[in-house]
């Protein structure tokens, strides 16, 4: 994989442990996209229901269906949801949806099908969260967001998360299991993380508590969803850019500079004062990356500008970039990750 060509790094043994099990989770990511790709022979054609259906009040989850990362969106509708309903079920029920492999696997939505050759294929999130299993396994709860989007994958496969996450996957979490969730700042962003915490429980993010990260329990950082405001300095947000390539980052953040990608990995150098929020699947998670039991969205920069950039803009804009893998923030406006010409 070109995402991967850098030197390997010397890691501890809990890192290790928790490379190991990413490993495995890429494994069940891939096994899956690569049989998107193949035209099994029981492919089926499921018709959508007739135009204009409309959901009353009662249980629904919403279904969006995009491409190229977010950048077009083909359908986004609110589905009345019936107990037991797989995420394979609720997308037939408002798209035309070709499957492979016994009716296990998605093939194609609305005429838009696998492409080898390109190396595009669908892939499935659940609030924000890339699935570990197939869709016709996924039982739905109710305000879950179903969500479909065809893109490549040959620079960055792994994309574990996308900000659609926050805050569905904070209230909703993974098949029904919801952790709590902590804004952890470093000192100077005390008010800007104050205003996150207010946004997300204005959102109905209930579990949820504000901390220093000097005061930050050792067991919070792999047990509870994170927001992490602090700048490129910190340990933490070291830790994840060491790796950014392994965990599916469309962005290199250090000091004084971001190095923003596109998604055949072209790289772009931006300066000065520039923010980023970066979601993905919790990298101190003993499980690993691709557990879908918790997350982390860094809300960062370049400098201390650039963090308060990026950290003003989230709570007004959450559900705008609900389909993007991350943002990048300058002057008070947010562009999409990866890059778009």
């Amino acid at each position: 994989m070109q995402g991967e060509r850098r030197a390997a790094r010397c890691v501890s043994i809990p890192g290790m442990m928790r490379l190991t099990a990413y490993v495995v989770s890429l494994l069940t990511i891939t096994v899956f996209s690569a049989a998107c790709t193949q035209a099994g022979p029981d492919v089926a054609q499921v018709q959508p229901p007739a135009p204009g259906m409309t959901v009353e009040d009662g249980p629904s989850v919403r279904v969006l269906v995009t491409t190229d990362y977010g950048a077009e969106t083909l359908v986004d509708v609110h589905v009345p949801l019936e107990d037991g309903m797989s995420a394979m079920q609720v997308l037939q029920s408002v798209a035309t949806v070709g499957t492979a492999y016994g009716g296990g696997f998605v093939q194609s939505i609305n005429g838009i099908g696998s492409q080898r050759e390109s190396r595009t294929d669908w892939f499935y999130a659940v609030n924000g969260v890339l699935s570990n299993r197939g869709a016709a396994d996924h039982a739905l709860a109710v305000g879950d967001v179903e969500h479909w989007d065809y893109r490549t994958w040959g620079f960055r496969r792994q994309v574990s998360a996308t900000l659609g996450c926050f805050p569905a996957f904070l209230t909703n979490g993974f098949r029904g299991a919801v952790r709590a969730t902590v804004v952890a700042f470093e000192t100077p962003y005390a008010d800007e993380a104050e205003a996150i915490a207010s946004a997300l429980r204005e959102r109905g993010v209930s579990e949820l508590g504000v901390v220093d990260l000097a005061q930050l329990p050792e067991p919070w950082k792999g047990e509870r969803n994170l927001v992490l405001v602090a700048g490129p300095g910190h340990g933490m947000v070291r830790e994840v850019y060491e790796r950014w390539d392994r965990l599916g980052l469309y962005a290199l953040l250090r000091e004084g500079s971001i190095t923003a990608c596109t998604a055949a990995g072209e790289e772009t150098v931006l300066t000065g004062s520039v923010g980023t929020l970066q979601p993905l699947q919790n990298p101190w998670n003993p499980s690993g990356i691709g557990a879908c039991q918790n997350v982390v969205l860094l809300v960062s920069g370049t400098d201390a500008a650039g963090v308060r950039g990026a950290a003003s803009l989230l709570p007004g804009a959450i559900e705008d970039m609900s389909a993007w893998c991350g943002a990048l923030v300058r002057d008070g406006t947010a562009a999409p990750l990866p890059v778009r010409h």
